[in-house]
């Protein structure tokens, strides 16, 4: 797995992991970019919106079910 394919794993399960706890409306981006470690502008490069990285994350979490 790459560097890029691991960070962009890692926001994903951060995302999971703090929506989880704090909910869609109390997950900020200045949120998720303190627990990955990543800029927000290396989680737009991934992401185009906080609703897409969102979204991306609730679909991963839904087929793997992870829950």
């Amino acid at each position: 797995m790459s560097k890029q394919e691991q960070k962009k794993i890692n926001i994903i399960n951060k995302t999971i992991e703090l929506c989880s706890k704090y909910g869609f409306h109390g997950t900020s981006m200045d949120n998720i970019t303190s627990a990955t470690g990543v800029s927000k502008a290396t989680i737009y490069k991934y992401f185009n919106s906080k609703e897409n990285l969102i979204a991306d994350a609730l679909a991963i979490y839904f087929t793997f079910d992870i829950y």
